[in-house]
């Protein structure tokens, strides 16, 4: 299957390499180009889900699908692609793409999913620019916020700018000025709470960390993660109250800390939620809760009395936190078990003498304090440093997270690529829950040389098809095996991908000048000759250095477009050859016109046939359904008969009722047409005056009613 692997990322036409333009290379003849190494770690390539790639080339960015079937990129959409790109960095969701310049960010919502068979050269969606945030030393995602869009920059200025980009890409939600230079910046573990949102910032000869989160934050992690944090607070206390008395600052800071955390627990019942790992192999639910009742410290407190060059989280799980930093040629080891990143210690305003419980004489409260911030230093604020390792190579270098693998990070050190496998964390975490006393005897790194050269662009891991390989990019793509369980050891020769394909293809963008016409953007802003209004032609050193810069400045500009001509030339034959082949193509169709009668016969033979079967269908469905009418009925049950009989007896009570309504309603019409016959005046008068005795004698009675009623008890009575 690997084999499978490599030919579907090598036909990718993402790594097909353009023309470079260096505008920069017409300088006077005594210059000599600076070396300078790249302040921001230096990688191109990306790879989201195992099954996507992004590589960058200039100031764009490149984007395909990893699969045997298909070879074609696409561009994603910028609105100024007016900077050259440095370096690429994905959110831990994978729904956020972070392209890095010298001092700008830009920022692409990228698809669930990427759709290169849509027309257009374009994956256009939602951009964000992050900008006037000074000369970038490294861009990194803080993954444990909700919605995972935090951006966090470290400038040169030693200053660490964190963007909430659904709040404003304007005014960072933290910023953090440190007093001396910072080289580099990583959060500890995301799953584990107080590590993930402490910052650790290393200098050249200790680490500091300071926490990264503000009053309104919102953080996405799991239940489990709160208990373990609960756990560890509970534990935090207990070691407290074994060294120090109930009216510590310690102890109070730590009871503060536990209340944070159940405060956490108690917003589990909102069950408000967010789904990370969508479309990989294993997608998951955290839950989304604020931050209401801690206090962020933004005092940097130093944690190792190492330097390091830059520093890098791996390993990732709820239970410790593990940091890896290198310093030159030297990578060292640190873990963070105790969760105890709320608890903090602030210098008591005045130190006195105080009168003990019992017995005469005085407590010494200078020692204690002093005892309580030493153990602060050394037990709950600090990182418990493993081992270090030196490797075999010379030079500075960089260490890098390789997206979707947390038992792995990659080492560059002077071009080589090493990756360290870092397997042994899930065997330290079974003996950390044994209580086991050999938990130092399981860390053993390993480390593999991935390549080396110079010219390096990216580096990727790619799990698919049951095999691990690495790409790298550098003049030509070299891929690598890593599982050695799959491939047997063999000699590995870099893969060389031709600028020119062998086969002319015609799966050709609909917008085939795209790509090239944006380069246009850097070269009309890399020259710009303008003549001054006075101009004065003399043989003198100043015009004859001003003569000498223009003549560089023309010669950059016609090499720029030279290039620029060359590539459209190219692209053009390129069309013009695939529509010839097209022609062709359609010509040896038209030619095959015997061929296509007789399919064409054939055709119509087949549905010839398919009507007679249906015919023949509808002929047995007919005689099915005169059979089962044909058919006897099955007898009634007794039940069946009694309910039967019943409905028609009701059936002819209802008759009956409808009978007699109508009858009814014909007797009520006769009484209607009746009109009562005329009465005598005499009668009319007599009818009132009889009226008018029997209202009176009606009073009467009421009045009398008393007696009445009580001849009728007396009668019952005997």
């Amino acid at each position: 299957m690997s084999d499978e692997l490599i030919s579907s990322i090598t036909k990718q036409l993402i790594f097909q390499h353009n023309f470079p333009i260096d505008f920069n290379f017409a300088k006077a003849p005594d210059a000599t180009p600076d070396v300078v190494p790249p302040s921001i770690p230096y990688n191109k390539l990306l790879c989201r889900n195992n099954s996507e790639l992004f590589f960058a080339q200039g100031n764009l960015v490149r984007c395909c699908t990893i699969n045997p079937v298909t070879s074609n990129y696409k561009l994603l959409k910028t609105p100024h692609a007016d900077f050259e790109v440095v370096s690429l960095e994905i959110n831990e969701s994978g729904s956020l793409l972070a392209i890095v310049g010298d001092t700008t960010v830009d920022v692409v919502t990228l698809p669930p999913v990427l759709n290169t068979k849509q027309k257009s050269v374009y994956i256009e969606d939602k951009n964000y620019r992050v900008s006037s945030v000074g000369k970038i030393k490294k861009v990194l995602w803080q993954s444990i916020v909700a919605n995972d869009s935090m951006l966090v920059i470290l400038n040169d200025k030693s200053e660490v700018l964190g963007f909430d980009l659904k709040k404003s890409v304007t005014i960072p939600s933290v910023k953090i000025s440190f007093d001396e230079k910072i080289n580099s910046i990583a959060f500890g573990s995301r799953s584990k709470i107080n590590d993930g949102l402490k910052l650790y910032a290393s200098t050249d000869d200790k680490i500091v960390s300071v926490d990264f989160f503000n009053d309104s934050t919102k953080i996405a992690v799991s239940e489990s993660a709160i208990d373990v944090a609960n756990g560890d607070s509970q534990n935090t206390i207990e070691i407290i109250k074994e060294k120090f008395p109930d009216e510590s600052m310690l102890l109070t800071s730590a009871k503060e800390q536990l209340k944070v955390y159940e405060s956490l627990h108690d917003q589990l019942v909102n069950n408000l939620r967010e789904v990370r790992g969508l479309y990989t192999d294993d997608p998951y639910e955290l839950f989304v809760v604020e931050l209401k009742s801690a206090t962020p410290d933004y005092k940097p407190r130093t944690v190792a009395q190492v330097g390091a060059d830059d520093l890098v989280s791996f390993g990732d799980n709820e239970q410790i936190g593990l940091l890896a930093a290198i310093k030159n040629d030297t990578i060292s080891y640190f873990s963070n078990i105790l969760g105890s990143g709320f608890v903090q210690y602030e210098e008591p305003k005045q130190v006195t003498y105080a009168k003990p419980k019992k017995g005469f004489g005085f407590i010494d409260s200078f020692d204690e304090v002093s005892a309580e911030k030493q153990f602060w230093q050394s037990e709950l604020n600090s990182l418990e440093f493993l081992q270090s390792e030196k490797l075999p190579f010379t030079g500075s270098g960089y260490l890098k997270n390789l997206n979707g693998c947390d038992d792995k990070f990659v080492a560059v050190i002077a071009g080589s690529l090493v990756v360290a496998n870092c397997e042994w964390v899930s065997e330290l975490l079974q003996e950390l829950e044994r209580d086991s006393f050999d938990t130092l005897d399981k860390i053993k790194p390993t480390y593999n040389l991935l390549s080396s050269g110079t010219g390096l662009q990216g580096f990727t891991v790619v799990s698919k098809f049951g095999s691990e390989v690495g790409i790298i990019v550098r003049d030509n793509l070299e891929i690598v095996t890593i599982n050695a369980e799959v491939e047997q050891e063999q000699v590995k020769e870099p893969l060389k991908i031709d600028d020119k394909p062998s086969v002319p293809s015609l799966a050709i963008s609909a917008e085939p000048f795209a790509e090239i016409e944006s380069s246009l953007k850097t070269l009309e802003k890399s020259v710009s000759l303008r003549g001054g209004t006075n101009v004065k032609i003399a043989p003198t050193i100043e015009v004859l250095e001003k003569l000498n810069k223009d003549s560089l400045e023309t010669n950059q500009a016609v090499f720029g477009y030279s290039v620029y001509a060359i590539k459209l030339q190219s692209r053009t034959l390129a069309q013009l050859k695939s529509l010839k082949l097209q022609v062709e193509t359609v010509k040896n169709l038209t030619d095959d016109t015997p061929y296509s009668n007789e399919l064409d016969d054939r055709i119509s033979k087949i549905l010839q046939k398919q009507e007679d079967l249906d015919s023949r269908m509808k002929h047995i469905q007919l005689k099915i359904n005169d059979e089962m009418y044909k058919a006897k009925n099955v007898p009634l049950s007794k039940e069946e008969k009694e309910y039967f009989n019943e409905i028609n007896e009701w059936n002819k009570t209802t008759l009956d009722l409808i009978d007699k309504l109508k009858t009814f309603s014909d007797e009520v019409e006769e009484c209607k047409k009746i009109k009562p016959a005329e009465e005598d005046e005499k009668d009319v008068l007599e009818n009132l005056q009889l009226q008018q005795k029997v209202k009176k004698l009606i009073t009467w009675l009421k009045f009398q009613g008393t007696e009445i009623h009580e001849l009728m008890e007396k009668v019952s009575i005997k």
